[in-house]
């Protein structure tokens, strides 16, 4: 078995791209390997795996994450003033 076998098993019985992130999580992939093995069983690019991801942790979209990182970025850069 290659190191991605069991998720690639899992996607060909059907499972989603965010079950089978959630399924690595749970067996303690770290998210880099988890991005990785996304990319090869799905053929997704970094900018869809990376959507899987922040899917997976409820928030609505890539861009939506990341405008509201940005946000918590900026108020800490301002010492939390706004």
């Amino acid at each position: 078995m290659t190191e991605f076998d069991t998720y690639r098993e899992m996607k060909n019985a059907g499972a989603s791209p965010q079950e089978v992130w959630c399924a690595a999580e749970r067996d303690g992939v770290s998210r880099i390997e988890a991005i990785r093995l996304l990319r090869a069983i799905f053929g997704f690019d970094l900018e869809q795996a990376k959507e899987v991801m922040v899917r997976a942790d409820a928030a609505e979209s890539l861009d939506e994450h990341q405008r509201r990182l940005a946000k918590s970025i900026d108020g800490a850069s301002k010492g939390g003033r706004e």
